[in-house]
C-alpha cells in the first residue's frame, strides 16, 4: 500500500533532524581535529562505487501557463489530483575518486519513472489545454538526476574529515498529460501535452565523516543553492545523513535517510510555469572500495 507523500510540515521536521545530524557529524569532527595533528584521510582504497536503493516518500506539483493568451495554469499534486504513487524504491549508483591528497569528485545518477489514470474531481488548465471535470487522465512523470561534485579536504585523519564541496545537480523533468477535452456541447476531443525541462542548479555544500566505533562511521552532507535571473528563479536543498559499517577494506555496507527539494518558477525557453518537487526517504546500499 501506497504511503502518504510527507507533508510540509513533516518535511520541515526531517529537514531539522538531518540537518541536526550533519552539524553534529561535523562538530564532532572538527573536535576530533582539535585533538589530531593535521594527516590525510585514513584510507588507502582511493576510488569507491555506491550501489543502493532508495525509498522516498515524494510529493511533486506543477503548474504550466498558457504564455500567448497570457492565462495562468491550474496548480497540479500529481499524487493527490492525478493518482500517481507517492512513493517508490529507486536505485542509485555513486561513483568517486581522489585526486591527490585532498580532492575528490564524485558523480551521481537516479531516475524515477511514474504514470497513472485518474477521472478528475476538478477542472485542470494546463497551458492551452483544458481538462474538464470527470475527464479520465491518463499521467506520465518522469525525472532524471544526475549530481556531480568535486570536494576539498578541509580537515582530516584516519577518524574524521571534513570536505567542502561543489556540485551540478542536472534535473530532467518531463511531464505528460493525455485525455480528452471538451470541444463542443456534445464532443470531446482527445489531447496530449508533453513538456520536457532541463534544470542545471549549481550547489555549494559541506560533508564530514567521524569514526564512532571499530569499522563503524557515521556521515552527513548537506548541499544548497538558491537563485534568480532571467525570469525565473530556483532552489534545491540535498540533505543526507548515514552510517557505514566496512566490512573489510574493499567492502562495506550504507544505511541512511536523504532529503531533496526542487523548486524553479518562471520562464525557460517556451516554458512558464512552476515544478515543485520533494522526495524523503531510507536508503541502504553496498560500498565497494579498490
Amino acid at each position: 500500500m501506497s504511503r502518504r507523500a510527507a507533508g510540509p510540515c513533516r518535511s520541515d521536521r526531517i529537514r531539522r533532524v538531518l540537518v541536526s545530524w550533519v552539524a553534529i557529524v561535523l562538530l564532532a569532527a572538527v573536535r576530533q581535529a582539535a585533538s589530531q595533528p593535521a594527516a590525510a584521510p585514513g584510507d588507502d582504497q582511493r576510488t569507491w562505487l555506491e550501489v543502493s536503493t532508495f525509498r522516498p516518500a515524494m510529493s511533486s506539483s506543477a503548474r504550466a501557463d498558457w504564455v500567448a493568451a497570457g492565462r495562468p495554469g491550474t496548480p497540479v499534486s500529481f499524487e493527490r489530483d492525478l493518482g500517481l504513487p507517492d512513493d517508490k524504491t529507486l536505485p542509485s549508483v555513486l561513483l568517486g575518486t581522489r585526486i591527490g591528497e585532498r580532492w575528490w569528485v564524485e558523480f551521481e545518477y537516479l531516475t524515477l519513472r511514474r504514470s497513472a489514470s485518474r477521472r478528475l474531481e476538478r477542472e485542470i488548465a494546463w497551458e492551452d489545454t483544458v481538462y474538464p471535470v470527470s475527464a479520465s487522465l491518463d499521467t506520465r512523470f518522469e525525472s532524471d538526476v544526475a549530481r556531480a561534485s568535486v570536494g576539498a579536504t578541509l580537515l582530516s585523519g584516519p577518524s574524521h574529515e571534513i570536505g567542502a564541496v561543489l556540485g551540478l545537480h542536472v534535473t530532467r523533468f518531463e511531464v505528460e498529460l493525455s485525455g480528452r477535452v471538451a470541444s463542443g456541447a456534445s464532443s470531446a476531443a482527445a489531447s496530449t501535452e508533453r513538456r520536457q525541462v532541463l534544470v542545471p542548479l549549481p550547489t555549494i555544500g559541506l560533508q564530514g565523516r567521524l569514526t564512532i566505533a571499530e569499522g563503524w562511521d557515521a556521515a552527513g552532507r548537506l548541499d544548497w543553492f538558491a537563485l534568480s535571473g532571467d525570469g525565473w528563479r530556483g532552489s534545491l536543498v540535498n540533505v543526507s545523513a548515514g552510517l557505514h559499517w566496512r566490512a573489510t577494506a574493499q567492502f562495506g555496507l550504507s544505511l541512511g535517510w536523504r532529503l531533496v527539494e526542487y523548486r524553479v518558477e518562471g520562464e525557460r525557453g517556451d516554458w512558464r510555469g512552476e515544478v515543485r518537487y520533494r522526495f524523503s526517504g531510507p536508503g541502504a546500499g553496498i560500498v565497494l572500495r579498490f
